[in-house]
């Protein structure tokens, strides 16, 4: 899981056709990771950037 996460956070330069983000970006989608609201509130999507997503088994708790 890290491994894919710092995958994508090495993303960097131009990229013009999507596919080195596509190539990064698919094996995080394949896992359909979603937010739960927490306390009735969604967080925004900007939160990915400055995060830290912490898994245990089938929970996980996203910090920002």
């Amino acid at each position: 899981m890290r491994a894919l996460f710092e995958a994508w956070a090495a993303l960097k330069g131009p990229d013009p056709d999507g596919s080195r983000t596509v190539a990064v970006v698919k094996p995080l989608q394949d896992l359909e990771l979603r937010l739960a609201p927490v306390d009735g509130q969604q967080p925004p999507l900007q939160v990915f950037k400055n995060c830290v997503l912490r898994i245990n088994g089938s929970e996980a708790r996203l910090r920002y």
